[in-house]
């Protein structure tokens, strides 16, 4: 049973990492909780107007800035449903199991478990790609070279809004630059868009770092996606 769940799990990975948008790093959508845990790991999925988003903290910027940079990534209809059966369905009991089985005391907040000897690094992960890019494509491709790919195509195919750009390229932009998305009366104030909505009537749901009009972009990237898969 646990060598289905952990085919079920790669195929889920798969289709995270493929369809949600630009794809995530692999140490990061390896570590995918569920849960808040007790050892400080924040939950990476949210469910937000009928969909899921898988919310990842890393960013190459945060340590010269000090702040917290939120990259949202926004699942299918399709896949939002399989992901949500999933974790309201078959995890308690895949968590029930391991803790009777394997005398564990304390519940994984991880997403992606640790069964059948299946460890989640950047290595199994590519082979994973591979396999699957190889039954469809007839062409394996790892991790970074899926990363080219995806911007590749995104620049071609998708509107400029909406592509995706390199880390590299893009890490050093700044939203209180751009005057373009100010909203009138937040300027009336004497503060950017990005200033009102980081520090001021925050609603108590928002994570920190939360920009509720970057998030809004970076859905309409996810769904510009979707379209286009």
């Amino acid at each position: 049973y646990f060598n289905t769940v952990a085919a079920f799990l790669e195929n889920l990975l798969f289709l995270m990492h493929v369809t949600a948008g630009q794809p995530a790093r692999s140490t990061e959508i390896a570590v995918c909780h569920v849960v808040n845990s007790d050892q400080g790991h924040h939950r990476n999925l949210f469910v937000e107007q009928g969909l899921i988003s898988f919310v990842t903290y890393y960013h190459k910027n945060f340590s010269a800035g000090d702040r917290v940079k939120l990259i949202y990534r926004y699942l299918s209809l399709e896949i939002s449903e399989i992901l949500m059966y999933y974790l309201w369905f078959v995890l308690p009991w895949i968590q029930t199991l391991q803790s009777m089985s394997q005398q564990q005391s304390d519940i994984s907040a991880a997403l992606f478990l640790n069964l059948a000897d299946k460890k989640w690094d950047t290595a199994h992960i590519s082979r994973i790609l591979k396999r699957e890019f190889l039954k469809g494509l007839g062409k394996g491709f790892g991790v970074q070279i899926y990363r080219e790919i995806a911007i590749a195509m995104s620049e071609k195919y998708l509107k400029p809004a909406h592509a995706f750009k390199d880390d590299d390229v893009s890490r050093n932009a700044d939203a209180d630059a751009a005057d373009d998305d100010d909203h009138i009366l937040d300027l009336q104030a004497a503060h950017s868009s990005h200033t009102a909505e980081t520090f001021y009537a925050r609603k108590i749901m928002q994570q920190t770092g939360d920009i509720k009009f970057k998030r809004v972009k970076f859905r309409q990237s996810s769904e510009a996606w979707h379209v286009l898969l």
